[in-house]
């Protein structure tokens, strides 16, 4: 299983079902520091994770099978990056962050 830090709509057991068919996940609380989050307005107005900041943005570890990763990378468009971070407490996640 893949962990994702989520902070925004993955959070969301009806955005999960939508993308993925599927809201069945582990989820833990956690918290990312040394970030800011900002808003990207595509469609509408998301949040996004930018990371020149010292704020503390709470999120979710959720994890994920390969094949539900690669459905969010699509989800989550060319306007984010994907990376890999460690939360506060010291879980190793992927993380989607503003593309520059």
């Amino acid at each position: 299983m893949i962990k994702l830090f989520c902070y925004g709509t993955l959070q969301n057991p009806i955005i999960r079902k939508q993308v993925l068919n599927n809201s069945d996940h582990k989820i833990t609380k956690d918290t990312i520091s040394g970030f800011d989050i900002g808003i990207i307005k595509i469609d509408e107005e998301y949040f996004q994770i930018l990371e020149s900041g010292n704020s503390t943005i709470k999120g979710s570890v959720i994890e994920f099978t390969k094949k539900e990763l690669k459905l969010i990378d699509e989800y989550e468009t060319s306007f984010y990056n994907r990376k890999i971070i460690k939360t506060d407490n010291n879980t190793s996640v992927w993380v989607y962050c503003r593309h520059d």
